[in-house]
């Protein structure tokens, strides 16, 4: 018996399952049955769906009035991730002098020019089918 799969055959139905599930199980798997009359195949995909990471967090930053400030960050996972920025809990949306950006897998909050108004606590959240995460740094403006 295999410590890694488990074929079960009950009732005319057969299945296997896949015991501690990893990268190297993704792929095509295949059924084959036979008996002294012909046979018969069938095949299925199997993908992994990955929860974002982030391989690269935001960091705190101090900027002066007046100046640009740039928070990025690198995330992973399967796609489609959505990345949704917020500070001080309240929904970041771009304006004239905000961008928000997500492209290659770097998420990018660009402010042109910092108000006091900006500053606060900032979260990047990064969410898909398979998880959400979240990372948090501080803007202090001066």
């Amino acid at each position: 018996p295999s410590k890694k799969y488990k074929a079960i055959s009950k009732n005319s139905s057969v299945s296997l399952q896949v015991l501690k599930f990893d990268t190297i199980d993704v792929g095509e798997y295949q059924c084959m049955v036979s008996n002294e009359v012909g046979d018969c195949s069938c095949s299925s995909a199997v993908t992994l769906k990955e929860p974002p990471l982030f391989v690269k967090k935001i960091e705190n930053i101090t900027a002066l009035l007046g100046t640009a400030a740039m928070f990025q960050c690198t995330v992973k996972g399967a796609s489609p991730i959505s990345i949704t920025w917020q500070k001080d809990n309240d929904d970041v949306s771009e304006d004239d002098k905000t961008k928000i950006s997500f492209e290659n897998g770097i998420a990018t909050l660009q402010i042109d020019s910092v108000a006091k108004h900006h500053g606060g606590k900032l979260m990047c959240q990064a969410k898909n089918d398979a998880g959400i995460t979240k990372c948090i740094a501080n803007l202090i403006a001066k």
